[in-house]
């Protein structure tokens, strides 16, 4: 597993990601991702002092019990903070489920992390993530746009950090199973039927046709050639 801590090293080095004092809030769905990053985040031994928080929101989906988190995190002591909302108790009647959900959760985590004092936010986006969001913005959008591996927020109040923006899928997949981390899936009942998942049935087919499609789509972002656009 050095890949996956070396490509981690990267992205904090490469976008200057820590500075000495920050207190970080983790945000935990409880999926494979983002309960990875706690613990990568939990082992790697940086040498600027940091504090890190973990926080999960649960949203109040049927059936989701977030107790494997509050255990897990314990277990590698990682402060956690779980937050309840009636999210789910909204969406059947919102014009944009999926909208709503994620917006209600990003407001959340950061009222969260401004009650904890954090200055940075952590998610766990993956490279996979950031191919996605680039075909999305194209195709939903109009607009060539990526995710940034540290944006500020609110004029630098908050700075929102992807320590993963290097990292494949698979390469989580094989982190989380080495290391026999819990995780449960995304209970959301309106999963299947997103715009990001029709983007990813559409990235797996040309997959199948070229394996390096999702390289040379993050790769991309990275080679914009001005000189042949309008």
């Amino acid at each position: 597993m050095k890949k996956i801590y070396r490509l981690f090293r990267r992205a904090f080095a490469r976008y200057s990601m820590l500075a000495p004092g920050d207190r970080v809030c983790i945000a935990v769905s409880g999926g494979m991702d983002s309960m990875a990053l706690a613990t990568i985040m939990k082992e790697y031994h940086h040498p600027i002092p940091v504090e890190l928080f973990a926080v999960h929101v649960d949203q109040g989906f049927t059936g989701w019990d977030p107790s494997f988190i509050e255990d897990y995190m314990k277990e590698i002591e990682l402060p956690l903070k779980v937050v309840k909302t009636d999210t789910a108790r909204e969406l059947p009647s919102a014009e944009a489920p999926c909208f709503l959900c994620s917006f209600e959760r990003r407001k959340t985590i950061f009222y969260t992390a401004e009650e904890l004092g954090c200055n940075k936010i952590a998610y766990a986006h993956t490279r996979d993530d950031v191919v996605e969001n680039i075909l999305m913005n194209v195709l939903y959008h109009g607009e060539f746009a990526s995710l940034s591996p540290n944006q500020p927020f609110f004029e630098g109040h908050f700075y929102v950090i992807r320590p993963l923006f290097y990292v494949d899928k698979e390469l989580i997949k094989e982190f989380v199973k080495e290391k026999k981390i819990p995780y449960r899936e995304n209970p959301c009942p309106y999963k299947h039927d997103t715009k990001r998942e029709k983007v990813r049935r559409l990235l797996k087919e040309l997959v199948e046709e070229n394996p390096e499609i999702k390289h040379s789509i993050f790769a991309s972002q990275f080679h914009i050639k001005k000189e042949f656009l309008p």
